[in-house]
């Protein structure tokens, strides 16, 4: 089962799939009647994707009690939490209670998904009887390698992202180093004259440095888009300019 849901390096990964698939693995496993996956979302609302065995009465209550539930106290304070009976339901989730009884599994065990320090969700257990210490510390790994595997899908479309822009990134360095050696040779000034030139011309001008940079090199008279040279203006105290070194 680890092995299965470890492999969600594809093209084609669907994260509802695996946490369906991880929901019906997780109740065989674990013996338990009913399993649910509620993941945390920007809005204040817990986002309920899967049940085992689609459990639509199942999911229905996820969805709509967004006020109380255990699954919220896990996601609040991103420890387990576990409910011992309706009596304890009752006293500490009142609202809940009745649909809870409706269901009719008077246990519940949830347990959150998270890497280190980071929680994204968490694994509901719907029982009737006492859940073995063993079992829950493997429903507890379950749940971790569910967050790890959402997290690293996350990570990879956040590191494709992050890829285009560090090659963009790159090329527009390249175009202003390339930029700073055209300033550099044309007007005789040293390569740090030449980069100062350049960026006091782009913030004059309230452009980017890549595109003033890119300006110079395509126009053939590039130097003239800058502000003028210091090193260049006949004032007093002004510097020799000094021919660039080869």
């Amino acid at each position: 089962m680890f092995l299965e849901a470890a492999d969600t390096l594809v093209d084609d990964f669907d994260p509802v799939e695996f946490l369906m698939n991880l929901a019906d693995q997780a109740a065989v496993l674990l013996g338990v009647p009913k399993v649910g996956i509620v993941l945390r979302s920007k809005e204040s609302a817990p986002l309920p994707v899967a049940a085992s065995g689609d459990d639509t009465e199942l999911l229905d209550l996820l969805r709509y009690h967004h006020e109380q539930g255990p699954w919220l106290d896990c996601s609040h304070t991103e420890q387990p939490v576990l409910a011992a009976g309706w009596d304890d339901i009752e006293r500490r989730w009142p609202a809940v209670a009745a649909d809870l009884q409706a269901l009719g599994h008077s246990r519940i065990t949830t347990l959150p998904m998270r890497l280190r320090e980071e929680t994204i969700g968490g694994l509901s257990l719907f029982h009737d009887h006492p859940v073995a210490a063993r079992d829950v510390y493997l429903a507890q790994s379950l749940a971790n390698m569910a967050g790890i595997s959402l997290l690293q899908q996350r990570a990879i479309a956040e590191g494709v992202t992050l890829n285009g822009q560090l090659h963009r990134a790159l090329e527009s360095h390249h175009r202003i180093q390339q930029a700073k050696g055209f300033i550099t040779a044309r007007l005789s000034i040293d390569p740090e004259e030449a980069f100062r030139l350049l960026r006091d011309t782009a913030r004059h001008r309230r452009q980017l440095l890549s595109v003033l940079a890119e300006q110079v090199l395509s126009d053939p008279r590039g130097t003239d888009l800058l502000l003028k040279a210091p090193d260049t203006e006949a004032a007093p105290g002004s510097r020799t300019p000094r021919p660039c070194s080869t």
